[in-house]
């Protein structure tokens, strides 16, 4: 939704539901680590469950050629989780964007600073499989949780979780041909 508050202001939000679920589904491993091979009702992964996004941007005439630009953005994305066993997740992620600057016809600057927060939540987290780095001889553990210690298993797992950028600063300037 966006509306134009003003001849100078204009502001949005969005807003995004997503309740995916497992209805009904077995899977051998869930046996070992819960005692059940059901994961009914645990969350798909790699969804955000809920989504928030907002703006709002103030436009002013500074001259006959110039405007003013001032923007905020806002996002929100809830913890998502890396497998069907919603073990490992992300944590929320919330990214604060502002910009200002002057524009005309053909040129612009602005200055930035993106992920004012800093908010370092990764984006998304991937279960893998280190095919280079077997551990062999294979054990037959009791505890499952321990199949990652190395020289029990010959199928190496983990969890990746990429960086989050840092808070960012700087400045653009454009022009249009």
């Amino acid at each position: 939704m966006q509306a134009k508050l003003s001849p100078e202001f204009t502001a949005g939000i969005s807003y995004s539901l997503n309740d995916a679920k497992f209805k009904k589904f077995d899977d051998s491993e869930a046996a070992n680590l819960f005692g059940d091979p059901s994961v009914a009702g645990k969350l798909v992964p790699n969804i955000s469950r809920n989504q928030v996004a907002a703006f709002a941007e103030y436009v002013r005439p500074v001259s006959n050629s110039l405007d003013f630009t001032a923007r905020a953005d806002l996002s929100f994305n809830e913890s998502k989780f890396a497998q069907i066993y919603n073990l490992a997740e992300t944590g929320d992620k919330i990214l604060l964007n502002l910009r200002a600057g002057i524009k005309s016809e053909n040129w612009n600057f602005t200055v930035f600073v993106d992920n004012v927060t800093n908010n370092r939540a990764p984006s998304t987290v991937i279960r893998w499989v280190d095919q280079l780095n077997l551990n062999v001889p294979q054990v037959v553990n009791a505890n499952p949780a321990q199949n990652n210690v190395p020289g029990t298993t010959t199928s190496e797992r983990g969890f990746q979780y990429p960086l989050a950028r840092k808070r960012q600063f700087g400045m653009t300037l454009g022009y249009n041909f």
